[in-house]
């Protein structure tokens, strides 16, 4: 389960920061053309049809319901990209095809539309559809979508990396239970969870240790049973601890 959880996360964090990458780069592009690209008036000339394949929905064939195979068909998808003529400031009339596809038709045949180029190479050319960054806009969404949910399944990784070395390394403390309470601060599907408070008396300096242990989405009183509760601590910084919740049920 673990090796499992590793790879998703390598997989989610590597797929987000290299979309995170691209993001980066289309960016500095598009701001590169925008900021040197002239303006002009061109005509769309044609649209030029691109096919798109995907699975429609099984279909289930035979006589009767729930007898015969499941069948699923390829649909096939037309989107249409406007074929722009335009002369470029030297004079040469320039064609190039539209990078945006979709269906219905963003433009029609005749009709005016701005377009923008590079004037160092005019081929370098676009429709101002008013969308400048929508290329970084979208891979930065998606690479975002990858990379959260990586960062938290790093964060339950590095977590149960901690709490098993304290568990393995760090001294091993009985802890006296001073409250159980809920935790306004976190609601899910209007639910709080319990937290435990303990504290604890270092018997060389005398100070007094106060320690939380993780939201718990069960009460913990019914299952302790005594008046204690292990905490392993690391000796060198107290900050670092775990108040040992395994006596509790695993949904909790």
């Amino acid at each position: 389960m673990k090796k499992t959880l590793r790879i998703i996360t390598l997989a989610a964090l590597t797929t987000g920061l290299a979309l995170w990458a691209l993001t980066g780069w289309l960016y500095i592009s598009d701001r590169d053309f925008w900021q040197s690209a002239r303006k002009t008036t061109g005509t769309v000339i044609d649209l030029i049809p691109e096919y798109r394949s995907r699975s429609s929905d099984p279909a289930r064939t035979g006589l009767s319901a729930g007898a015969g195979e499941i069948t699923y068909s390829n649909r096939t998808d037309t989107l249409w990209r406007a074929r722009v003529r335009f002369t470029d400031n030297k004079g040469q009339i320039r064609e190039f095809t539209d990078r945006t596809a979709a269906n219905p038709p963003l433009y029609d045949r005749g009709q005016q539309v701005v377009v923008l180029y590079d004037p160092k190479n005019p081929l370098n050319a676009r429709v101002d559809g008013g969308f400048k960054y929508l290329p970084s806009v979208v891979t930065g969404f998606i690479g975002t979508a990858f990379l959260l949910p990586g960062l938290i399944m790093l964060g339950v990784l590095v977590k149960g990396s901690s709490r098993r070395r304290l568990r393995e390394n760090g001294q091993r403390i009985e802890a006296t239970v001073v409250d159980i309470e809920r935790n306004g601060r976190i609601e899910v599907n209007g639910r709080s969870p319990w937290v435990l408070r303990a504290h604890w008396k270092h018997p060389a300096s005398g100070q007094t240790l106060l320690f939380e242990s993780e939201n718990l989405w069960i009460n913990p009183e019914p299952f302790l049973g005594r008046k204690t509760v292990t905490v392993f601590l690391d000796p060198r910084n107290p900050k670092r601890y775990w108040v040992d919740t395994s006596f509790l049920p695993q949904n909790a």
